[in-house]
């Protein structure tokens, strides 16, 4: 009976999955699953981790409305472009305020992800 929206189903899904870990994020919630995601979101990201849940909703949105005609079209392309922008950004956060591993373990500033980005960069070009 639900086989031919199950794809629909998926979309919203992934979009409620994102909406409960941001809630959790935002600490508005205090599930231990939850907590568990959100914490190892913000250990990877950093601060990145909003708008990766933010566009994990987005996704599944768009998924949940391909039935629906839509006034946007989303390539491919854009997708990688925000996702290099903000790699990119969590690595300059990292770098411009001086952030350490430490920092880095503890989830603040660009998380592990913007620590391991930046430290080749500062070994290759040194510090800015």
């Amino acid at each position: 009976m639900l086989l031919p929206w199950r794809l629909e189903l998926a979309g919203l899904l992934l979009a409620f999955a994102g909406l409960l870990i941001l809630l959790n994020l935002l600490g508005l919630t205090h599930s231990a699953p939850l907590a568990w995601v959100s914490g190892r979101l913000k250990l990877l990201a950093g601060w990145g981790a909003f708008p990766l849940i933010l566009s994990l909703i987005a996704v599944g949105g768009h998924v949940a409305s391909r039935q629906f005609r839509r006034p946007y079209t989303i390539e491919a392309r854009q997708v990688v472009g925000f996702e290099l922008v903000l790699l990119t950004l969590l690595a300059l956060t990292h770098e411009l305020t001086g952030a350490t591993l430490t920092d880095a373990f503890a989830g603040r500033r660009g998380g592990l992800i913007g620590w391991a980005l930046s430290e080749p960069l500062r070994d290759f070009l040194g510090p800015i």
